[in-house]
């Protein structure tokens, strides 16, 4: 296969990915409850697409506004697959041994365990935290685990922290994970 063939497939699945976004750009972020089975429907047909996949990787890997996004971390990889005023979309690698301190984030999301499992650990939301309170002295209100094949969604008030499960410390952790532009 010539590199003309390889340009044209690669154009089509990513004219198929940008079909399938597409109701993405209207998604109202404030709203979880409405917008789960959208996004859960639309991270799995995603996932379910190999070469779809592969044509992400390698638009990360090839346009320089996607590749300057990426993150390469000890133990956390991300690779952004799509990016604008809308949306987020990229897959996270966590390697073994990962976990992070309780924190929030300036957006909402949603994750698709894609393969191992974490524990996800929920200790209230942040409107309440100031800047001085210690937050390894906080204590979870729930506990989860988020195992292959598990959706959820997190609203960016939510402070959390997640740790690849004791059971899977030598396995490698990846999420596909989408969010919503800058809430607070």
């Amino acid at each position: 296969m010539d590199r003309t063939d390889k340009d044209a497939i690669q154009s089509k699945h990513m004219t198929r990915f940008r079909e399938l976004i597409a109701p993405l750009r209207t998604v109202n972020w404030a709203a979880l409850e409405d917008v789960s089975s959208l996004l859960e429907a639309t991270l799995r047909s995603l996932t379910a697409q190999p070469a779809m996949v592969g044509a992400l990787f390698s638009s990360a890997e090839h346009d320089p506004s996607l590749a300057a996004l990426c993150e390469h971390y000890d133990l956390l990889d991300r690779i952004v697959f799509h990016n604008d005023q809308q949306f987020r979309l990229r897959l996270h690698v966590f390697h073994p041994g990962y976990f992070d301190r309780p924190h929030s984030h300036r957006w909402s999301y949603s994750s698709l365990i894609l393969a191992g499992r974490y524990r996800h650990l929920l200790y209230g939301q942040d409107d309440n935290l100031a800047d001085t309170v210690d937050v390894s002295s906080l204590e979870p209100m729930m506990i989860g685990e988020a195992p292959t094949g598990s959706f959820y969604i997190l609203h960016h008030s939510a402070i959390h922290s997640r740790r690849i499960t004791p059971n899977d410390r030598a396995a490698h952790e990846g999420a596909l994970c989408c969010h919503g532009s800058r809430q607070q």
